[in-house]
Formats: C-alpha cells, sequence, structure tokens
C-alpha cells in the first residue's frame, strides 16, 4: 500500500540500519519483502515495505536492518519491527535491502518518475502592447517542478486578445480576461491570463514641468508609477527635437515588481528646448521640456592676493547651466587652463579633464613671481565661453623693521637699534639682507648685511648712529624674492627730558624724598627709557628747582652714560607747600649739545586730614562708614583721633583710627541714634584737621520689584531695601521689623504664608525676598511703618 507521508512525521534513515528483536533468530531458514517492485509518481510519495521471515514450521518475527542505496532517491524510516516506509526525494531508482540476524535477507526495487498533474504559467498579468515572455513548469501531483524534460504548449483561447508564439512571448492586443491553456504529458491545465492598460508614469522631475541643463550635459529622468507594476513592460523616450535634446536610450525594461525604474538620460546638445515625451506599452505618461542653455564654468574663489610664499592654491572648476546649477556632462570634457602671465602665476596642467557623468574638476596655481596676472579657463572645443578670474596680485613676502612709523627721529650723537625679520620661519636656506642708507651725511649704518638662520624669523639687530649735523635718510633692507622695507631717520639736534616725581597725587612736606632723572631723547620724539636714541658719549646735564625753599636736590648735575637712556638719580626734598619744575641744561656749547627740558610740575600741599563725604547722612538705627584719609604718601604710619560733639545723635565705633603708610585712609564707623546733628572731627599731630557733619533723621524705605499690575491669583517677588533720609542705601543697625498693611485687594506671603510684618536683619540693607498676592479686582495698598522711618505706601492695579 502507497501513501503521502509528512516530512516532519517521518525518521529519514540515509543509509542507516534499523534492527528488530525477534524471540527465535536461529531456527529461521527465510526472509521475504514485499513489494518486491513498486513505482512513485510524485515527490514525497511513500511505500510500505514488510520484511516477513519463515522457519521450518511457520512464520515468524526476526531481527532487521533496512539499507537504502541511493539515499538521494530515497529516504525512509522504520515504523515497525518489521515495517520500513520509504518515500521519494528525486527522479530514479534504489533498492531497499533488509537483513535478518540469522543471515536471511531479500530487497526491493523502488522507481521514482515523476508524473505531471498539471502546468504553471506565470506570469499572469500583461499590459496592453507589451509583450511579455510566459514561463510554463509541469508539476507532479505533490507541486514539485518535474525534473524530467516536459514538452508543453501553451495555446490562447482568445486570440482576439492575446497571441503566444513557439517561445512562448505573449503579445498583449487588448484589455480583458483570457485564458492560456498549458498543455505538458496529456494533462492541460487552463490559467486566467488578465490583460491591463500599461500604469501612467510621471517623469521624476516632477513638479517641476522644465529642466534646465547646460549644452554638452545631462539630465536623468526617472520616471515614477503611482504602484508598483504587476507585470515586465518597457518605457519608451522621444525627443520633439533630436537636433536639442539626444535620447542614448530610447527604451527602458521595468521588471516586475518597480515603483521606481532605473534612471534615463537624456543629453542637451545645443541651446534650445525641446519636448521629451515618455510612454508607458501604449500608454502616453508624461512628457517634460527640456530647455539646454549656454553652459559656464563654475569657479571656486581665487583670491585677489597672494604671495610667493604661500602654497599652491586649489581652484575647483564646476561646470553649469546658464542659471549657476552644477550640471554633469554626458562626454569628457578638456579644460584649458592658463594664465595672461605664466612668470607671475603658474597652473600645474595646461589642460584639466572633466569626466563624463560628473562636474568638477580641479587646477593647482602656483604663485611664482611678483605682478598682477589673470587666470583664464576655456573649453578646448569652443563650446563653453572662457571664463577669466579677477587680478590676482601676487607679492614677494616682506621684510619687516621694528618700527611702529615709517618715519622715526633720532638726535645728534645718538645711536639705535631695530630688528629687521620676516613673518614666516625662513626655510630652504639662510635669508641675506643687504642693508644700506641713502645718506651718510647725518647718519651711518651698521652692519650692510645682515643673515636670518634657517628656522628662524630674524637675525642680528640693525644699528644706525645719528653724525653731528641735522639731516634726513633713508634706510632701505632688501633681500632676493622679498618685498624691500625701508625707514626714514631724521637727525635732529639731542634734547633732554627730565622725569620727577609727578604722579597726580599731591606730596607733603617732610615726606620721603622723590627721584629726579635725566633722559636722552631727540627734539622730535618723546622720550624712550628703553635705551633707543641712547647717547654715543657720556653726557652730563646741570640741573636746578625753580624754588629750592620749596623743593630741593641733593644734586646739581646727572650724567646719562654711553649707550644708556636715562641717567642716575637725584633726590627731590619737599619742604613746603607750592609748586616746582626742574629743569636739565646741557653746558656745552657744541652744534649737536642737547636741548634744555623742563619737568611738569611737582605739587606740595598742606599736611591735611580729609573725610570722604562732605555730609553723611543716616536714618535713626542705621550704621554706615565713611573714611578718614590723605592726599599723599606718608613714611609711616599715622594715628588719627576722632571726636564727635553731639553723642546723642550719632555714635562712633571707635575713638582712634591708624593710616598705614601703605594705603592711608582708614574707616570712619557711625551709628544713628536720634534725629539731629552731629560732627564728627578728625585730628592728627601735626596734620590739619577735618570734620564731617553728621545728619541723623527717620530713614526710608523702598520695595524693589513692586509690579504696576497683577492679575487676580498672580503673585510678584519684592524685598524691602532700607535708605538714609535722600533715598541712599544703608545698614540697620539692629534687627528691624516693619508693619504690612495692605487693603483687601492684596496679601503678603513668604514660604510660612500670610504675613503681617517682615524683618531687616542687623547689619543688612533688605530682607529677602518675599511675595506680594492678588487676590481681588480693584486697587490693592500697602502702608509700611516703623516708628524709626518715613511711613511708605503703594499700589498696584489687580485685573480679573
Amino acid at each position: 500500500m502507497k501513501r503521502t507521508l509528512a516530512a516532519g512525521l517521518l525518521a529519514v534513515a540515509l543509509g542507516c540500519s534499523h534492527e528488530s528483536a525477534g524471540p527465535n533468530q536461529s531456527s529461521i531458514t527465510a526472509t521475504s519483502l514485499a513489494p518486491h517492485l513498486d513505482s512513485l509518481k510524485f515527490i514525497s510519495e511513500a511505500v510500505r515495505l514488510a520484511a516477513t521471515s519463515r522457519t521450518s514450521s511457520d512464520t515468524t518475527a526476526g531481527i532487521y536492518r533496512w539499507r537504502v542505496s541511493d539515499t538521494t532517491v530515497l529516504s525512509g524510516t522504520l515504523v515497525a519491527p518489521d515495517t520500513f516506509v520509504a518515500f521519494a526525494r528525486a527522479e530514479g531508482s534504489a533498492v531497499v535491502r533488509v537483513f535478518e540476524l540469522g543471515g536471511t535477507r531479500d530487497s526491493a526495487v523502488i522507481v521514482v518518475r515523476q508524473q505531471t498533474a498539471q502546468v504553471r504559467v506565470t506570469p499572469l498579468l500583461a499590459y496592453r502592447a507589451c509583450p511579455v515572455g510566459l514561463t510554463a513548469v509541469a508539476v507532479d501531483s505533490g507541486g514539485t517542478p518535474v525534473a524530467h524534460h516536459v514538452s508543453v504548449t501553451l495555446v490562447s483561447r482568445a486570440p482576439a486578445r492575446a497571441t503566444i508564439d513557439s517561445t512562448f512571448l505573449l503579445s498583449p492586443r487588448a484589455a480583458g480576461l483570457d485564458t492560456i491553456v498549458a498543455t505538458a504529458e496529456g494533462v492541460s491545465t487552463p490559467n486566467v491570463f488578465r490583460i491591463d492598460a500599461a500604469p501612467v508614469f510621471q517623469v521624476g522631475n516632477t513638479p517641476f514641468s522644465t529642466i534646465v541643463i547646460g549644452a554638452t550635459q545631462l539630465a536623468v529622468l526617472t520616471p515614477r508609477a503611482m504602484t508598483t507594476t504587476g507585470a515586465p513592460l518597457t518605457l519608451h523616450f522621444q525627443s520633439s527635437d533630436s537636433a536639442v535634446a539626444r535620447l542614448p536610450v530610447a527604451a527602458v525594461a521595468v521588471p516586475l515588481g518597480y515603483q521606481v525604474p532605473p534612471g534615463t538620460d537624456v543629453d542637451g546638445l545645443v541651446p534650445g528646448t525641446a519636448l521629451v515625451r515618455v510612454t508607458a506599452c501604449d500608454v502616453l505618461s508624461d512628457s517634460v521640456t527640456l530647455r539646454v542653455t549656454t553652459p559656464k564654468f563654475l569657479l571656486s574663489a581665487i583670491p585677489s592676493g597672494a604671495r610667493t610664499d604661500d602654497r599652491p592654491s586649489r581652484v575647483e572648476v564646476d561646470i553649469g547651466d546658464s542659471l549657476g546649477a552644477f550640471g554633469s556632462t554626458f562626454a569628457p570634457l578638456t579644460v584649458h587652463v592658463s594664465a595672461t602671465d605664466t612668470a607671475v602665476i603658474h597652473p600645474d596642467s595646461a589642460y584639466i579633464h572633466v569626466p563624463a557623468r560628473t562636474y568638477a574638476t580641479a587646477s593647482v596655481l602656483t604663485w611664482a613671481s611678483h605682478g598682477t596676472a589673470r587666470v583664464v579657463f576655456a573649453d578646448s572645443a569652443g563650446r563653453y565661453p572662457p571664463d577669466t578670474s579677477g587680478p590676482v596680485s601676487v607679492s614677494f613676502p616682506p621684510l619687516y623693521l621694528s618700527v611702529v612709523r615709517d618715519t622715526i627721529a633720532l638726535g645728534m650723537r645718538q645711536r639705535r637699534s631695530i630688528d629687521l625679520g620676516v613673518d614666516r620661519t625662513v626655510t630652504g636656506a639662510p635669508l641675506v639682507v643687504h642693508v644700506a642708507v641713502n645718506d651718510t651725511t647725518a647718519l651711518i649704518e651698521s652692519p650692510a648685511t645682515l643673515t636670518m638662520p634657517v628656522g628662524s624669523t630674524g637675525g642680528p639687530p640693525l644699528v644706525f648712529t645719528g653724525r653731528d649735523t641735522s639731516g634726513v635718510a633713508t634706510i632701505i633692507a632688501t633681500a632676493y624674492r622679498h618685498e624691500p622695507t625701508a625707514v626714514t631717520v631724521r637727525v635732529t639736534r639731542p634734547q633732554f627730558g627730565v622725569g620727577a616725581p609727578v604722579s597726580g597725587i599731591p606730596h607733603y612736606p617732610g615726606e620721603p624724598p622723590g627721584d629726579v632723572v635725566v633722559g636722552a631723547g631727540d627734539s622730535l620724539d618723546a622720550l624712550s627709557y628703553s635705551g633707543a636714541g641712547a647717547p654715543i658719549e657720556n653726557v652730563t646735564a646741570d640741573i636746578v628747582s625753580s624754588n629750592p625753599s620749596i623743593a630741593s636736590l641733593d644734586s646739581t648735575t646727572l650724567t646719562i652714560p654711553a649707550g644708556q637712556g636715562p641717567s642716575g638719580t637725584a633726590h627731590l626734598s619737599f619742604n613746603a607747600p607750592g609748586n616746582v619744575t626742574i629743569t636739565a641744561t646741557d653746558p656745552r656749547s657744541a652744534y649737536y649739545h642737547y636741548g634744555t627740558a623742563t619737568s611738569a610740575t611737582v605739587v606740595i600741599v598742606p599736611k591735611r586730614l580729609v573725610f570722604s563725604d562732605s555730609v553723611m547722612l543716616l536714618g535713626i538705627g542705621q550704621f554706615w562708614s565713611d573714611a578718614v584719609f590723605l592726599e599723599g604718601r606718608i613714611p609711616t604710619d599715622l594715628v588719627v583721633s576722632l571726636s564727635h560733639t553731639a553723642s546723642a545723635v550719632a555714635t562712633l565705633d571707635h575713638p582712634i583710627d591708624t593710616l598705614f603708610s601703605t594705603g592711608p585712609s582708614g574707616p570712619v564707623a557711625l551709628h544713628g541714634l536720634a534725629a539731629g546733628v552731629d560732627t564728627v572731627v578728625a585730628t592728627a599731630s601735626g596734620w590739619l584737621p577735618d570734620t564731617l557733619p553728621v545728619r541723623v533723621g527717620p530713614g526710608t524705605v523702598v520695595l524693589w520689584g513692586w509690579p504696576s499690575a497683577l492679575r487676580q491669583g498672580d503673585s510678584a517677588q519684592v524685598s524691602l531695601q532700607v535708605d538714609d533720609q535722600a533715598g541712599e542705601g544703608r545698614l540697620a543697625d539692629v534687627a528691624t521689623t516693619f508693619t504690612l498693611a495692605p487693603n483687601g485687594n492684596i496679601v503678603f506671603t513668604s514660604a510660612s504664608g500670610v504675613i503681617g510684618t517682615i524683618t531687616v536683619a542687623a547689619k543688612n540693607q533688605g530682607t529677602g525676598y518675599f511675595y506680594v498676592k492678588a487676590v481681588a479686582p480693584g486697587t490693592g495698598t500697602v502702608n509700611i511703618t516703623n516708628a524709626s522711618y518715613q511711613p511708605y505706601s503703594n499700589s498696584v492695579s489687580v485685573m480679573p
């Protein structure tokens, strides 16, 4: 008996033995297998093989081993001690053998030959006017394709709708349903076949009805269907003017299941306009206007200036249409690159190439020498208008002198040095700089040649010296392939400068002496004490005070050593209040003697104590600190006595203050006690006193953050600050509590809830934050009171 067994229920035996046990193997005389021959007609069809053993008197059970000769054709499993089920795996034949343990055996031949049960045809859909190749597959009853060659014929029952040739190419003629009869090995299978109109494809560039490209450039059309295709079809492309727009591929096959087929190129040949139509089978799907314009080069920025030591510059050369949009070329493009002066700008290659289907290439420009040139890009075939860069000014790297002006001054018989350098590190070889002066009558320079080592940005300093006559000379520095630099030196009569103790702070009689120095300069420039413009010989100046009784010098001369800017130091003693100046003169009569100089005025004032404020305002119960100070320097700390005239009005923290020499000022801490006027007096031995009126009265308060309007239910963050009578901030001397009296439209709250008072802590200027909350529409008002302060009131508009 044969039947189909599910593969999941079979334990497949591929060449393995199966044994079953019997009670008396030694008496078995023969074993037979049934059936001995069978044929299977589809894959997975099964046959049951039964083994029977005999003794001399009867049948009996045995112990069996089973084998299959070709497991690619058959597989099997033992389902009972004497039963083996084999099923078909592939066409062919195989022998199933059974071996009984006592030595008896038998075999059966199983032939697998598939028999066609039906013929399947694909696809079952075609689009009208688009031929489609059909595939026919014969399958057995299990649905497995028949392995041996099967001759299949296909016939359309409605030839008016579709015809099929011998190669199974179906030509759909009209929309509708057809039946294709597939016949193989005497089995005919009808297959329902549908023919539809092809779907509509939109050009992928929609919603743009016009595509703009440059001549020699391409656009890619990407038609798109609303859904995926149900059958293969062909898209046809047609240009209304093939001289303007060319389609390298006029038809594109769209495989089954596509919604967006591969893109199709359209080449712009010459400027003009053409209409490109897209047809799917026999359905005109869409069209797009292709406007071909004169192409143009699109250049990346070329600098307007460069230096010969700059790195080569990479210039990207793109191509585009007349609107400036990038466009890829459909054929290789050769661009000729040239410079109007190749001695100034040198392209790395005379020709650069834009490969097909790209839009970019690049040229590398080297800045060869000093001058101005333009870079020209031209199409070797003449289709692109040439494009020229703006003028590029190429310069040599500059030499620099360490001066901030192009003209400097120098006194006669003075020497000055300046640095000569470059702004980039010297590379390759040392840089030799030649230095020359155009007029040696007034000026000489040295050395004539400077060398900047590799890796440096400068060399030895340039030194020049004024001679015994005045004049103007120019120093010029030059080097190979470098921009020269120059400075004009005006040689004039030398000039003294006097430095006196003028710091903006008055001096007192008896304070430590101040320093006086004399410097060497010229008649045009300010003094320099850095060594520039130093004399080449010792120069002695006579110095004198304009009034020795007010301030006197401890020396009558000062000498500026050769090669130095300033002289040594003389000391000026401060003797009495008044103003003095110090004058320096050169006693020599030579033409190059130094011009006389006078210092700025030195001010000496009487010794006086000074309060910071002219009047101190304080609220009752408030604290603030003034300061007493000196307007000059003092050699040692100064003890100042503080007193006041009305101790019931205000009080001082301490009656003594010390002004330290390092910063002569000290605090004067005051406490307001009662309304009235007090006067604080500061005195010190040897110093004029000063007085500070202190006016004490009711203080004022202010609410910071007070809003002009609030909505009902909203809150605003506020804080209270204590001030003096005039509204200047002060500190509460002790913890001070204020009563808050709002009307029914507002309340005051804190973290603990509604509050009716608020306290300023001792030595604080204000409270922390609290809140005003709007509770009812109308005008909210508040009165804030304290016995020592002026009443405060404010209002806020509360909106519903």
